[in-house]
């Protein structure tokens, strides 16, 4: 009945159970995700740079990991123990694909507590501070998000920021035309905690706002396409 379910797309297994399959199937289970890297890497040749990553939760490690497949990423959170993880190849979070690339993949990984060194560098910032929601005042606190665009901006003028934190209607288009710069993108997230490295990796739509007319606008939004497996 599983096998059905994962051939009709009905059902996506987790790493445990498609090793148990292949044991009693008699096969290499990963050679599933090796078939699949050597034939996409075949497609695509991806020009590497360097990015960071604001925050190391599910959203800010996922697109981490996502990205340093293919790229220099530096991953910048403020708690020390977190970062210590993450250069240890472990995950401070639990998500079962971002633990086994962590582990078992050849990621160029960085995290760090030194955030004006992370964004000096960086072509693009991916900001993915948290936004706490008062529901009785109906208010989001997006000072974190806000703290990262100024010292992005500060440190390094000339990089795209990408927003992936939860913000309010609006807020891009004031905080770009109040900051006078154009380089502020915004794209939402659509994960699950725990699969959100999988849901990274084959994402059911990405949307970034940006003026498609603008042709350096229109490649930070290709930016997670092009990392994801399931959009090549």
């Amino acid at each position: 009945a599983m096998i059905s379910k994962i051939e009709t797309g009905d059902y996506t297994p987790s790493i445990e159970q498609i090793e148990a399959l292949g044991n009693a199937l008699n096969f290499e289970y990963t050679d599933l995700f090796e078939e699949e890297v050597n034939e996409t890497s075949k497609e695509i040749n991806i020009p590497k740079m360097n990015i960071a990553v604001a925050g190391t939760g599910y959203v800010g490690l996922s697109i981490a990991t996502l990205l340093a497949q293919h790229h220099h990423v530096t991953a910048v959170d403020v708690i020390e123990e977190k970062v210590q993880l993450i250069n240890n190849k472990k995950s401070p979070i639990q998500d079962e694909y971002i633990e086994k690339y962590l582990s078992e993949k050849e990621l160029d990984l960085y995290a760090t507590l030194d955030a004006k060194d992370a964004y000096k560098n960086a072509k693009y910032v991916v900001v993915a501070a948290p936004t706490n929601y008062d529901p009785q005042k109906n208010y989001f606190d997006t000072s974190a998000v806000e703290t990262v665009i100024d010292l992005v901006l500060n440190v390094n003028p000339n990089a795209w920021i990408i927003i992936k934190s939860t913000i309010p209607v609006g807020f891009t288009s004031r905080i770009r035309e109040e900051k006078k710069t154009n380089r502020i993108l915004f794209s939402p997230e659509f994960l699950r905690e725990s699969k959100a490295l999988y849901d990274n990796l084959y994402p059911s739509r990405i949307i970034v706002g940006c003026d498609s007319e603008n042709r350096e606008e229109y490649e930070a939004a290709k930016l997670l396409e092009d990392d994801a497996e399931g959009c090549r």
